[in-house]
């Protein structure tokens, strides 16, 4: 079932339907019975009654008018703030998602890079390539998991803020 509060769904289509059909019909209803109001009032041949009944008439247009315009904007307000506050709490929801799966990994594979630029500058020292280089093959691998992490991550967070699954790939060479 579609979300009732967006604008395009059939519930709101006829909400604004019913507010636009007793503003437009009122509308129309009080401007004749005006006019006819008016011309009544030049002519001595009406009858009173007839005279008057259009006068009631032409208030309680008026006064539906304005009810039907009261609906229509209290639903446009409803309809605004509830679509609103929804999309916020989705951007807050996959922002705070983005922000713990994706930037606190990145902030614990940096802090862990410290040891080894220690250990890469020991070897260094003493000219044992055999280490650099196993050194360097585990850091790859490391990346190479920690950037899966990253893009998987980010297709989560993308899938949840477009509502729609989304498939990411890096390739390492």
């Amino acid at each position: 079932m579609n979300n009732i509060y967006e604008p395009d769904t059939k519930f709101n289509k006829i909400f604004m339907f019913i507010g636009n059909t007793i503003t437009i019909t009122t509308g129309c209803i009080g401007v004749i019975s005006w006019i006819i109001t008016q011309i009544t009032k030049n002519i001595p041949q009406v009858p009173t009654w007839l005279s008057i009944t259009f006068k009631y008439l032409f208030h309680f247009c008026v006064v539906a008018f304005i009810f039907g315009i009261i609906f229509i904007l209290i639903r446009i307000i409803y309809v605004g703030i509830k679509s609103k506050s929804e999309s916020l709490y989705i951007q807050r929801k996959t922002t705070e998602f983005l922000h713990r799966h994706l930037i606190h990994k990145i902030r614990n594979n940096i802090v862990e890079l410290e040891p080894l630029s220690l250990k890469l500058q020991k070897f260094s020292k003493e000219n044992n390539s055999d280490a650099i280089s196993e050194c360097y093959n585990k850091e790859l691998e490391i990346l190479s998991k920690n950037l899966k992490g990253y893009v998987n991550s980010l297709a989560q967070y993308l899938t949840d803020y477009r509502g729609s699954i989304l498939d990411l790939q890096i390739y390492i060479k």
